[in-house]
Formats: structure tokens, C-alpha cells, sequence
């Protein structure tokens, strides 16, 4: 059983490599409003989403329709979690995603905030196939990964937030 987990998490890498690659070239751009944000969270982490929302709120994003969609390690085959959850086991052996994965990966945001600080191949391959328009992340994961990087402490949504917020805004498209 172990044999087939590794080799799961084998390709998911190898998917996710070559996602990166086929988007080196994509074009970024800031959205000019955002009205819908994406946040991909890691829940062995000790920040919540709810803690996150607040933030975001407070950083005047409050109007903007937010959708969370958490990784567990430890959700199993067949559980019953809700659509704001998932796991490995999510994907299959060849590491196609579950009718909910590729639904969050359908949406289109404005804005993804990847708020997860290890190189989770599940986490980027969702983040890269994803249809957003801008990433915004931690310094401490492929770089990459996202359009926007800071280096900020994970546990201080409140400090991620406010630079997010005063980057974005000075950021003009040209």
C-alpha cells in the first residue's frame, strides 16, 4: 500500500512540474476589481479560514465573494467532509482530481491566495490548474507558484492581509 502512495504522490509531482512549466509563459496580470477570491489553506496549519476571512474583511475586501478549499492529509476515501475540504485521496493512482477538485479548479478568481508554506504537490497542482488571474502566496514555497510573494510569518493572517492589500494597490497594469 505504500508502494502505491509514493508512486501516487510521484506523479502528482510530475503533474504539477509540468503545469509550472506550461504556465512559465502565461501572462499575469492584476485584476482591476476584485470581486471573487480563491483561498487554498493547508489545515495543519494553525490559522483558521475563518481567521483569514476576518482579515480579509478588515483589509477591504469585504465585498468579495470568498471561497476556502482546505487540504486534510487525513480525510479518507469516502468521507464525508463537505465541498470546502479535501485529500489525497481525492485523486486517483494517475492523479486526476475528484468531480470537487476540478469544480474549485473551474472557478474562475480574480484573485488565489495560496495560504500554505510547504511544497504540498497536491496544493500546487490545484493552485496551478486553478483559472485565476493573479497568486498570491508565502515566500517559502516554489516561487514559481505564485505572481506575488511575501515573507511573512504564516501564523499572522492579519500581516499577510494588510501587505497583500498595500501591494495590490500599488501594483498598476501597464
Amino acid at each position: 500500500m505504500k508502494m502505491f502512495k509514493w508512486l501516487s504522490i510521484k506523479l502528482i509531482r510530475r503533474a504539477a512540474r509540468k503545469e509550472l512549466t506550461r504556465q512559465s509563459k502565461r501572462k499575469v496580470s492584476k485584476p482591476e476589481h476584485i470581486r471573487k477570491i480563491g483561498v487554498l489553506i493547508d489545515t495543519k496549519n494553525s490559522v483558521h479560514s475563518e481567521e483569514i476571512q476576518k482579515e480579509l474583511a478588515a483589509s477591504s475586501y469585504a465585498e468579495a465573494s470568498i471561497t476556502f478549499f482546505q487540504y486534510d492529509a487525513r480525510i479518507k476515501k469516502n468521507s464525508d467532509t463537505g465541498s470546502g475540504f479535501f485529500g489525497p485521496s481525492d485523486f486517483n493512482f494517475a492523479g486526476v482530481p475528484s468531480a470537487k477538485v476540478q469544480k474549485f479548479c473551474a472557478t474562475k478568481f480574480d484573485l488565489l491566495i495560496n495560504y500554505f508554506t510547504e511544497n504540498n504537490p497536491y496544493l500546487q497542482l490545484i493552485s496551478l490548474r486553478s483559472k485565476s488571474n493573479f497568486r498570491v502566496g508565502f515566500s517559502e514555497v516554489d516561487s514559481q507558484l505564485n505572481d506575488l510573494i511575501f515573507a511573512v510569518p504564516q501564523t499572522e493572517p492579519q500581516l499577510f492581509c494588510a501587505q497583500m492589500n498595500t501591494y495590490l494597490n500599488s501594483i498598476t497594469n501597464k
